[in-house]
């Protein structure tokens, strides 16, 4: 759920003490989110917005045709920086991968050992993830070619098919 006060900073030493945590919040920019939380009357501990290490933004957008349609932009945040990963490009109307190498970030190392996993199996899942995620879009694109996102509704069961396909 969303977080807004005093339970952000539940939320956050859940995280310090080895908990994974996903919330939702409000802020203009990844960079305004940390401010937010690190200010009253929320107050989270700096050190743990350091295990803060993916934003994702979410852009209300209006289609050719007036509907309402959302893109998500992802951000990596480490050593209090902001490197955007996912940006969406307006004049394209599409999201964009930056030219980033996400295995350099500090926190991919603490997923390896909190994991127990190696960095090259965790790459390898990295890509069959990927690659899952666009057969599910596909799949989902061939069942109505007018399809600009897939509804909600109809992802999860492709996406686990997909899953059990490849031993997940």
């Amino acid at each position: 759920g969303e977080v807004r006060g005093e339970d952000a900073r539940d939320w956050a030493q859940a995280i310090l003490v080895g908990h994974g945590g996903i919330t939702s919040f409000h802020a203009e920019s990844p960079e305004t989110a940390v401010i937010r939380l690190q200010n009253p009357p929320i107050n989270v501990n700096p050190q743990a917005l350091n295990m803060l290490n993916v934003f994702v933004k979410m852009l209300p957008l209006r289609s050719k045709i007036g509907a309402l349609k959302r893109k998500a932009e992802i951000y990596i945040h480490e050593k209090g920086k902001i490197t955007p990963l996912f940006t969406y490009n307006p004049k394209k109307d599409e999201i964009e991968m930056k030219n980033i190498d996400l295995w350099k970030f500090e926190f991919v190392n603490r997923i390896v050992l909190s994991s127990g996993t190696s960095l090259d199996k965790l790459r390898e899942e990295y890509e069959i993830m990927k690659k899952i995620l666009k057969d599910t879009y596909r799949s989902a694109k061939k069942a109505d070619p007018k399809l600009e996102t897939p509804d909600y509704k109809q992802l999860p069961q492709v996406l686990y098919e997909k899953l059990a396909e490849y031993g997940f």
